[in-house]
């Protein structure tokens, strides 16, 4: 499943967390599962329950400890389990990389009556787990009854889904260009051989770095998101140096570079720079004079970034009419 479906499951499960069995997201290292997990309790304005990740864990770490009362052992729950029965999400990251004495711990916590020992979860609190795929990472076999516990759901790694988070996230543009149409296939490549290798997370990493710099480092670059795509990326920013003025073009210019190359990294910059209303008006006029594909391009591209500033653009209508098939910016 994309992103933006997986959020819809894990929003049901936070809104109706009794009526939703737990969920378990499956991906690769790097994808963006935690990400999306705590974004949608965000957007759900729902407190986040952060557990240790079950790899330094143990199972008195969730059980809790026995303390002696009125002759009889009780157990004492960790203090990140919540008591509160307030509206919640308890994420357990990397489940499969726990210890198997720590994944039978979790058995019970997991479904209906949700208990662990003295303790029970508050009705308000979805579960959802993630974790990597055994082929894509060091981790212990579940067993049977524990992935019975769940509904599982795998993260597909999806370019269009990433650009759209990559514009809301300010990532780098020269990162957005490189990837747009240059080399989409480099956004994911799980290399085990591979200290370093791109995922999405390797590439917002690789974007902190970099960000508001203009003498970038090779070695830095191969180091954060692999070799191969480290030098394809350094060698994508030649192409970037001849981007001509932006700022000529948001100020009414037309200037439209004969490269192919280069018109997207145009179109992907001027969208990077485009903050006012002014400039989203200015991008739809420009986008008409354009050939289609890269009309389509830079609309989606500035849809991505802020739909909400492009659709009240005074020209906006006026682009509705002229436009062919407009439902392909709002797929």
């Amino acid at each position: 499943m994309k992103a933006a479906e997986i959020k819809e499951v894990v929003r049901q499960a936070i809104r109706e967390p009794r009526k939703t069995p737990p969920i378990f997201i499956w991906g690769g290292p790097g994808v963006g599962k935690t990400s999306l997990v705590y974004e949608t309790a965000d957007e759900e304005n729902v407190k986040k329950i952060e557990t240790p990740p079950a790899v330094v864990t143990d199972p008195t770490d969730w059980r809790g400890i026995p303390m002696p009362k009125d002759g009889k052992a009780i157990w004492l729950p960790p203090s990140f389990l919540p008591t509160e029965n307030e509206r919640a999400v308890m994420f357990i990251d990397e489940l499969n990389v726990g210890a198997v004495l720590v994944q039978n711990t979790l058995l019970q916590l997991i479904i209906p009556p949700h208990r662990l020992g003295d303790y029970t979860l508050p009705d308000k609190v979805a579960i959802i787990a993630a974790g990597n795929r055994e082929m894509e990472a060091f981790v212990h076999k579940m067993s049977p009854p524990l992935l019975n516990r769940f509904v599982h759901i795998n993260f597909d790694v999806d370019l269009d889904e990433w650009l759209k988070w990559a514009w809301k996230h300010d990532i780098d543009p020269r990162i957005i260009a490189f990837l747009s149409k240059f080399r989409p296939e480099l956004l994911y490549q799980f290399d085990p051989a591979k200290k370093a290798y791109p995922t999405p997370r390797s590439y917002e990493f690789l974007s902190m770095m970099i960000k508001n710099k203009e003498e970038l480092n090779l070695a830095l670059i191969q180091g954060t998101i692999g070799e191969g795509a480290g030098t394809e990326f350094y060698s994508y920013l030649k192409i970037w140096s001849q981007l001509p003025d932006l700022d000529e073009i948001l100020e009414g210019k037309d200037i439209i570079p004969d490269e192919p190359d280069l018109r997207y990294a145009v179109c992907v910059g001027l969208t990077a720079k485009a903050k006012t209303a002014h400039h989203f008006n200015r991008l739809i006029d420009f986008s008409l004079k354009l050939p289609r594909e890269l009309t389509i391009f830079l609309m989606r591209s500035l849809i991505m970034k802020d739909r909400e500033k492009l659709v009240k653009s005074p020209k906006w209508p006026e682009f509705c009419r002229i436009a062919v098939n407009i439902e392909e910016l709002l797929v």
